[in-house]
């Protein structure tokens, strides 16, 4: 369970993004979460990571861990395991693949999910079987309009709506 100044901000967020789908502020929209991150702003030291294990001496993510502010950027900038932050797992460079095919497949078109021909054509096989295999990315108007960045991937409904509705925070705010 969030606490209820975190819970704020994603029923917020929650909330804020159905009221611009719902209006079409936009002519789609998407949302995200990144369950699966590495690193990110530590306020306290050493709490934004998974464990380690002796398999896993960098961390296992398949472990309970926080999952901190700017935690995703090594993976949607491509650039985890070309400094001081390894690869914890084959899960680690797909994750990376799949985010910068996606953000680069958005800011082409404004839609995340990459065009098929496209990764074919490239031989982005990773991405191509991650689409084939858990699906693509809804828009906010689906019944599941959240994709979850983690292993595997996969489109979800919005989170704690029991909460937020109990924070006074409903999904409906703004609609």
């Amino acid at each position: 369970m969030l606490s209820a100044y975190a819970q704020g901000y994603r029923c917020i967020d929650q909330a804020t993004v159905i009221a611009a789908a719902k209006n079409r502020v936009f002519p789609s929209v998407y949302a995200y979460s990144f369950d699966r991150t590495y690193g990110g702003y530590e306020p306290i030291p050493h709490t934004c990571g998974p464990p380690a294990t002796d398999a896993f001496p960098n961390g296992d993510p398949s472990l309970p861990y926080f999952r901190c502010h700017s935690g995703e950027l090594y993976y949607m900038f491509g650039t985890l395991g070309q400094d001081f932050k390894p690869f914890r797992d084959a899960n680690d460079l797909l994750l990376s693949q799949v985010s910068v095919d996606a953000w680069s497949a958005f800011a082409k078109n404004y839609n995340p999910n990459p065009s098929l021909a496209y990764l074919t054509a490239r031989g982005y096989k990773s991405t191509l079987e991650v689409l084939q295999k858990q699906g693509t990315w809804d828009r906010v108007t689906s019944q599941k309009p959240l994709r979850v960045f983690d292993a595997p991937f996969y489109n979800d409904a919005w989170r704690e709506v029991a909460q937020c509705n109990l924070l006074g925070y409903p999904p409906t705010m703004y609609v």
